[in-house]
């Protein structure tokens, strides 16, 4: 529970700030409620975001898998193995993602294998009020499904080049025999008929 948000707002200060455990990420945000100058309490809100529904409802927004982790463990995921069980529990294995993300505090985009797939992901820290990195949020999508996407881009690409070139074909061919041919006819024409 936010123990120290709590505190902070029955010691009279407004707080908005993230709380961010194990088994939990939540907004949190709480104002003192004072009475004749006089501080009688406080309201402190939560609003959790590492719950499966919300890890859905952030994959059906995003049309991307999503996850999050507490350290470099994964706590709540959108992504499931071969067998449909969702893969939580799991560690992040990639040097490169936990160097950028867990001990620089910066995002990482790039690719990674994730339970034997390909994606392209994004990793954002999730910071505590005091800036440590406590965990990251992932978004990311199967490579497999974006080169599909490439590949039927590509396919539409070389058709319409196809029909971009058949038309100016045709459009060549009457204009060489606008401006070429059908002169050259009447001349030869012209010459047939000085000639008999």
């Amino acid at each position: 529970e936010p123990a120290e948000q709590v505190s902070l707002v029955l010691r009279g200060q407004a707080i908005a700030d993230k709380l961010i455990t194990a088994d939990r990420f939540a907004f949190v945000v709480g104002v003192p409620i004072t009475v004749k100058g006089r501080l009688v309490g406080g309201i402190v809100a939560l609003r959790d975001r590492a719950t499966l529904s919300s890890l859905d409802s952030f994959r059906s927004t995003l049309n991307s898998d999503v996850s999050y982790f507490y350290g470099t463990t994964r706590v709540v995921t959108t992504i499931a193995d071969k067998n449909g069980k969702r893969i939580t529990g799991t560690k992040l294995e990639n040097p490169a993602v936990v160097s950028a993300v867990i001990d620089r505090g910066t995002e990482f985009l790039g690719t990674g294998v994730i339970d034997g797939k390909q994606y392209l992901s994004l990793y954002i820290p999730l910071k505590d009020r005091y800036g440590k990195t406590q965990g990251m949020f992932f978004i990311g999508k199967p490579t497999e499904r974006i080169l599909a996407v490439a590949g039927e881009l590509f396919l539409v690409q070389a058709l319409l080049f196809i029909a971009a070139f058949i038309l100016l074909l045709v459009a060549g061919g009457m204009i060489v025999n606008h401006i070429i041919l059908k002169p050259l006819g009447e001349i030869g024409g012209a010459v047939h008929n000085l000639a008999s």
